[in-house]
């Protein structure tokens, strides 16, 4: 037999799968795996045992190794540029390592943060942990995610803004390597044209819709870059990266930035400051970027 449980004070569970015949001879039957903290188990009939952690936690392997394991890693997204037509935030890298041994261990998770979006009221310079050229509104980058020593992935960098009066728009932010997708830049000049869309990330389709995370399994899109919605505009913002359910923000005019989709380290839209207002009422973020995820199955 092989247990699984969960200490999470929300929630605990025991699974425990009897096998016999065929089925006994898994190469996973004597290795109980026990998890804690933010943790979801899945188990959808394909043969396969599945935990997405979407929060720190633990992950312990007892007896013996696991096993043909497959693990996906992503960090967070970083956030949109405010003002002038900000880039859009890169999107966190994308580690995926197939048919994986899991030693006989106990393995932190940690699961990065998505950057947080400013707007151009917010604080003064520098701010910590940003970039410290001034007037720059870039917002924070992501943070990385990591299951224990075997497998790390950097967050997304945060986007600029825009030069003004007349030059182009903010850049779009470098994506966590490997995998993460950079960020649509704004418009070039940022007053005459729409924002660009944010880069496509990897697509891991072991994990497509587990969890209703990411049905077609895209992760860390970058966002879309911001627009203009002054005398010669409106134009559209750029769209997020990843495909049809794109997990990059969008990127806007008017309104903060979309933030880049939970749990797929999205990076978040870029955005124009209203009428280009040094306090604008009400007060408008770049977008946030997405938190990461970490996600394991295997063979039972």
């Amino acid at each position: 037999k092989m247990g699984a449980r969960s200490t999470n004070p929300t929630q605990s569970f025991f699974d425990d799968f009897s096998r016999s015949g065929t089925e006994a001879s898994g190469p996973n039957v004597a290795a109980p795996v026990s998890v804690t903290g933010t943790v979801t188990p899945y188990t959808p009939g394909d043969g396969y045992q599945y935990y997405v952690f979407t929060n720190t936690g633990t992950f312990t392997v007892s007896n013996t190794s696991l096993s043909n394991a497959d693990i996906l890693v992503v960090g967070g997204g970083g956030a949109g540029g405010q003002n002038n037509g900000g880039g859009g935030g890169g999107g966190g890298a994308v580690v995926f390592s197939p048919n994986t041994t899991i030693p006989v261990s106990s393995y932190n998770i940690t699961v990065g943060t998505g950057g947080t979006g400013l707007s151009k009221a917010f604080s003064p310079f520098p701010l910590p942990g940003s970039p410290t050229d001034s007037n720059e509104w870039r917002g924070y980058p992501g943070t990385p995610s990591s299951f224990g020593p075997l497998s790390t992935a950097p967050g997304g960098s945060a986007a600029g803004k825009g030069s003004q009066p007349n030059g182009g728009g903010g850049s779009g932010g470098a994506g966590g390597s490997p995998g993460g997708a950079s960020g649509g830049p704004g418009p070039q000049p940022f007053r005459n044209g729409p924002g660009t869309p944010g880069n496509n990330g990897t697509q891991v389709p072991t994990f497509a819709g587990i969890g209703n995370i990411s049905p077609p399994g895209h992760f860390g899109g970058g966002g879309g870059g911001g627009t203009w919605d002054g005398p010669n505009g409106p134009f559209p913002g750029g769209s997020g990266g990843g495909g049809p359910s794109g997990q990059g923000g969008t990127g806007t005019g008017d309104n903060s930035g979309t933030p880049g989709t939970t749990n797929t380290g999205g990076g978040g839209g870029g955005i124009l400051n209203p009428t280009g207002a040094d306090n604008p009422t009400p007060e408008t973020f770049g977008g946030s970027g997405g938190p990461g995820v970490v996600m394991i199955r295997y063979p039972i």
